[in-house]
């Protein structure tokens, strides 16, 4: 079975039913953008679980998420 795409996760009748408030595996800040304009800027970053599979979500100011598996 093929995973899921995000838009049909979204329409999933059991999306609305996950509890989205997790506690975090770790959590910290980490330095980026030192040595280019605008920087340096501490980013906060959050860890949940331990499985091979990383998954980066940031928001910017416009609250526009940006997603990275890694």
């Amino acid at each position: 079975m093929a995973p899921l795409l995000a838009e049909e996760v979204v329409k999933h009748p059991a999306f609305d039913t996950v509890d989205w408030n997790l506690p975090s595996t770790s959590s910290g800040t980490c330095t980026v953008a030192q040595g280019r304009r605008g920087g340096p800027l501490n980013l906060y970053y959050e860890t949940h679980g331990t499985g091979p599979v990383k998954l980066v979500v940031s928001r910017s100011g416009a609250e526009i998420p940006v997603h990275l598996a890694v």
